[in-house]
């Protein structure tokens, strides 16, 4: 089973400023290019099960994609692939974006 997480959890998360929190956003090159959540780290979805190496140090990995979907596969993927927790981020930056938090 995968956790999951709203945005406004998340956003609490990031506002406690912790070097320990890594956020990766598993959208395409444009859509990363337009706007991303500032602090995040870009994966794309295909390239994840690749970057796997990066990851492994970090006790819990926060994903988000557009809406929800795709950061639950790769949150999928990292569970079979070893990660100890990731976390799939609800709504994606489509609920990020609702909630009225910032972007880059």
């Amino acid at each position: 089973m995968i956790e999951s997480i709203n945005v406004s959890t998340l956003k609490e998360k990031l506002s406690q400023n912790s070097k320990e929190l890594v956020l990766i956003d598993v959208r395409t090159q444009w859509e990363w290019d337009e706007e991303h959540i500032e602090g995040a780290t870009h994966i794309p979805l295909d390239q994840i099960s690749e970057k796997k190496e990066t990851l492994e140090s970090f006790e819990v990995v926060y994903i988000y994609c557009q809406s929800g979907g795709r950061s639950q596969i790769a949150a999928e993927e990292l569970k079979i692939l070893g990660i100890r927790q990731p976390v799939n981020v609800l709504g994606g930056i489509s609920a990020w974006q609702l909630a009225g938090y910032p972007t880059s």
